[in-house]
């Protein structure tokens, strides 16, 4: 029973939970606010009841005298108004019945109390017989005589019972309308306030990985729902772009390696056309080599790059001094920079030891100094400047090459971005050294990422480049 409960649960639609917990709720306060009602107002009908009739009873013993030493009603016309609303028993010190007016049958108390005395009233009306009477009693004397005894004054509860059968059947009819109403207007309510999640669904319904410009636009309130359709519509801007990044990797990856294989092709093709001499073959092999190495490096940034995507904290466990690392990168690359006659200059202060991978962080600074140096013209200066501010290691790269437009600052670190939009090889800003594919400013991206670092650059035309890295040093234990 409790698993087909639980299965139908699943199957309602959430704008029918919200409109039956709607209904319970309002059932359970108009419920309790009914009860409250109807307690407050039968308390209020039998007091003034009691009042009534303690002003009935003071005004009777004004006209109570006696006779042979009892007390007797004197004959008045205020006595016999009285008489149409009211019961007037009389009785002596003892309990003897000396005198009634009005209905006979008016229930009088078993025991006479001393001084003012109003009967406990009765705990409830709820199904009382139409007979129920409410009765004061109070101490009489006779003015003319001195004679006493007790009055009391009953009315019967008819009227009120009436009144409270009249506000009960009242409830009894606006009670069901007002729950049939609200439920009405609840669900209507509630399919209002859904109606952004059912176009939500239908907005997700549609996306699909060859469409993903759907938007919800929700222009509501920001409440609840209105945060979910700016989030979802957030998630699918992110969507959007990760899906054209990778589209526009895919395409530019395909693009890269076409080009080395049809110059393979084209190369093997023309060597088997006719015989060659033995050097011919070698000239055409070491081409070829070339063509391969350049595949290699291009397969080798593309597997960095989905390690890097898939791995996104390398294990960095290496404690390393990096004025010490740069030191022993620039005396690498020297070589490379005097081919140029270009100066290099290292400005390295001692800096704090820095918790890294080695190997990715040459992988970094090697890409940047090669940069530098095939961007460089001769006769330029590079200089390699590190600072410490705060909790960061701080590494400039200055070059006096011809620097990088304005407009192409801002997708430099993109994967495959080249500033030329022929594509050349060796006229590439944001390539890699290391075969000219584009990815070489993006993998230092990555790699600086994965140390939670930050890397930028400032250039301008003709006023050469600054590429700035960000590293945080390791904590004083």
């Amino acid at each position: 029973m409790l698993h087909q409960l639980r299965r139908l649960d699943k199957i309602i639609p959430i704008r029918l939970h919200l409109t039956f917990w709607y209904l319970i709720t309002l059932i359970v306060l108009c419920a309790g606010f009914v009860i409250y009602l109807h307690i407050r107002f039968e308390d209020r009908l039998l007091r003034e009841l009691d009042t009534s009739l303690e002003l009935a009873a003071n005004q009777a013993a004004n006209y109570i005298g006696s006779e042979a030493g009892q007390l007797v009603f004197l004959e008045s016309d205020a006595l016999a108004r009285l008489e149409e609303d009211y019961s007037l028993v009389l009785v002596a010190e003892d309990g003897t019945l000396l005198a009634q007016v009005g209905d006979p049958d008016t229930p009088l108390p078993d025991t006479l109390a001393t001084g003012y005395t109003l009967f406990e009233r009765p705990k409830g009306i709820h199904h009382r017989n139409e007979d129920e009477w409410r009765v004061y009693t109070r101490p009489v004397i006779a003015v003319d005589s001195g004679v006493s005894g007790w009055l009391h004054v009953g009315q019967s509860l008819k009227q009120t019972q009436s009144t409270l059968r009249s506000l009960t059947n009242e409830v009894h009819f606006v009670f069901p309308l007002t729950i049939i109403v609200a439920g009405i207007g609840g669900f209507l309510l509630s399919a209002r306030a859904m109606r952004p999640i059912e176009h939500i669904t239908r907005t997700a319904r549609a996306i699909n990985t060859t469409d993903l410009n759907q938007r919800i636009n929700y222009d509501g309130p920001n409440d609840e729902i209105g945060r979910l359709a700016h989030t979802f519509d957030r998630m699918l801007d992110r969507l959007e772009a990760g899906f054209e990044r990778e589209r526009r990797f895919s395409g530019n990856a395909a693009h890269e390696l076409r080009t080395p294989l049809t110059a393979l092709k084209g190369q093997i093709g023309v060597t088997l056309s006719r015989p060659r001499q033995p050097d011919e073959y070698a000239a055409t092999l070491r081409s070829m080599e070339q063509q391969v190495d350049r595949l290699i490096r291009l397969s080798s940034d593309m597997l960095l790059m989905t390690r890097l995507d898939q791995q996104p904290r390398q294990p960095l466990s290496d404690s390393i001094k990096l004025d010490e690392l740069l030191g022993a990168l620039v005396d690498q690359v020297r070589p490379l920079a005097e081919d140029k006659q270009i100066t290099l200059v290292e400005e390295l202060s001692v800096v704090p030891v820095i918790q890294g991978c080695m190997d990715l962080l040459i992988r970094l600074f090697m890409n940047l100094l090669d940069n530098a140096i095939k961007y460089t013209p001769s006769a330029g200066q590079i200089t390699v400047h590190t600072t410490q501010e705060d909790e960061y290691v701080t590494v400039y790269i200055r070059d006096t090459g011809p620097g990088i437009p304005a407009e192409h600052l801002s997708h430099l670190f993109e994967r495959f971005y080249r500033v030329d939009s022929d594509r050349a090889r060796d006229q590439d800003r944001s390539g890699s050294s290391q075969g000219g594919a584009g990815l070489g400013l993006t993998i230092a991206q990555e790699i600086v990422r994965v140390h939670s670092g930050t890397i930028s650059v400032q250039s301008a035309v003709g006023q050469g480049s600054t590429f700035t890295v960000r590293l945080p040093v390791t904590p004083q234990v």
